[in-house]
């Protein structure tokens, strides 16, 4: 089978075929590429052809083609490699070939004025029923981020987005604490500037495709399950006074909070290229340097405001663990908890789905057929007759035991609605720990991750519920 997908300019070539796709314009192209690239799933090949240029959409094409091992960018159809290429089963050689992206690298000027519109009915085929429905998902605590389509999820995150900024010029309901003068000094911290919808939307459309879509955890899809936790939090009873444009810039942080992850655990990064281990002390930093070049190029009306951004990324890193639980919970809070979502959400599905492919991510270990029974199709059933599956077991008892667990018990005794979360984290405890006693491995839930679409039938108007 083979697992490419290929655009190409028209012109470029005089004849194109099955399973080329032909556009009319360097616009289209790379249109198509923003909306497509992202619903791919990760074996898959995406082969760009257009002549070189100066454009800014082919700036765009180049910049990925460089920073994505599965984009690949030809000034001809001759060039475009047909063999079937799995550019993920050995992730650790693609980094050795194409190195890891500096932020420093990360030169995006030419994304300061976005290069077309994107409207979630015309172009990717929402109802306004639709919508409404994704309205409702961004208010649900027992949101299951495994249940979207990547469209879906990037409508959700445009809706949560819009929330705060419409009425930005109100107050909120909460006054502005002496915690906010100190992040925001005299600035008035409760408005916003204004950020046009089609500048919210082009800002989500490069975030979406930063996220790698082969990291098995880090990717869009947990990006939209912090930012949506973040949303729940701050949109509920909760122990910090934010004022509105507080809240809106903890929504960025959660939103970017990942962005370019690797999809590799700090330590393996640095194994497979030592020179990251001296530019970054960690993968939070990391995540702070690119997202702040990349709200400074696409937003830079709310450039001067990111420190609360900043704060609330670095909170993220573990080894911040110890500092942060020893005095009364701040805004950083917000995101830690909700880095955290998959493990006290109501419901087992998306915890299970979860747990498998952070221990990808530690194990450096791409080939997920290997250690699923996938004769079921899209079902998710841990395969028990393997050493990774009780390896899998201990390590969620472990990280629950040692730190989610007395991590929400702690915010619960700060702040008596948390007991919620501290309550659905033991109960994931108590699971995990009968499927050891029991030796009982079976995940019997859906994950879209596994499968495959058919290339020539790749569309970005996904429909609703669509496979990741």
């Amino acid at each position: 089978m083979d697992n490419s997908v290929t655009f190409v300019l028209a012109g470029a070539e005089r004849k194109v075929g099955n399973p080329y796709r032909q556009c009319t314009s360097e616009k289209e192209l790379v249109k198509e590429f923003v909306l497509v690239y992202p619903i791919l799933k990760p074996a898959h090949r995406l082969n760009l052809v257009l002549p070189r240029s100066s454009s800014n959409e082919y700036k765009l094409l180049e910049f990925m083609s460089k920073s994505t091992p599965n984009v690949f960018l030809y000034d001809t159809l001759a060039n475009v490699l047909t063999t079937d290429i799995n550019v993920v089963a050995e992730t650790a050689n693609t980094y050795k070939k194409n190195g890891l992206l500096s932020p420093s690298d990360l030169d995006v000027n030419f994304l300061q004025d976005p290069l077309f519109d994107v409207d979630l009915e015309s172009d990717l085929g929402f109802t306004k029923s639709d919508l409404k429905k994704l309205e409702k998902a961004s208010l649900n605590w027992g949101f299951n981020v495994h249940e979207y389509s990547s469209n879906e999820l990037l409508a959700i995150l445009f809706i949560i987005f819009k929330g705060y900024l419409n009425n930005s010029n109100d107050q909120g309901s909460k006054s502005h604490n002496s915690q906010s003068t100190e992040l925001h000094g005299s600035d008035n911290a409760g408005s916003i500037p204004v950020i046009s919808d089609r500048e919210l939307m082009w800002f989500l459309c490069i975030c979406r495709i930063l996220y790698k879509s082969y990291a098995p955890y880090h990717s869009f899809w947990h990006c939209v399950d912090v930012a949506q936790f973040s949303h729940m939090l701050l949109s509920n009873p909760n122990p910090w006074e934010l004022t509105r444009k507080e809240k809106f810039h903890t929504v960025i942080a959660a939103a970017g909070h990942d962005i370019l992850h690797p999809g590799l655990n700090y330590k393996v990064v640095c194994g497979i290229d030592p020179s990251f281990k001296s530019k970054y002390k960690n993968l939070e930093e990391y995540h702070i340097n690119t997202l702040g070049r990349l709200v400074t190029q696409l937003l830079p009306q709310i450039a001067s405001s990111q420190k609360i951004t900043h704060e609330a990324i670095a909170a993220t890193n573990l080894e911040m663990h110890c500092k942060l639980t020893c005095q009364a919970p701040t805004f950083v809070h917000v995101l830690k908890m909700s880095d955290f979502a998959c493990t006290v959400r109501p419901g087992y599905g998306p915890h299970y789905a979860t747990s498998v492919l952070i221990f990808l991510e530690f194990r450096n270990e791409y080939d997920i057929r290997s250690m699923l029974d996938v004769s079921t199709g899209c079902k998710l059933i841990f395969n028990p007759h393997i050493p990774e599956a009780e390896a899998l077991i201990d390590l969620q008892i472990s990280f629950m035991t040692n730190m989610i667990v007395p991590y929400f018990k702690w915010l619960a005794e700060c702040f008596p609605p948390f007991e919620r979360h501290h309550a659905s984290a033991l109960l994931k405890l108590q699971r995990f720990e009968s499927m050891k006693r029991s030796k009982s491995f079976g995940f019997c839930e859906n994950y879209p991750l596994l499968g495959m679409v058919s290339c020539g039938k790749v569309s970005h108007k996904e429909g609703a519920g669509a496979a990741r």
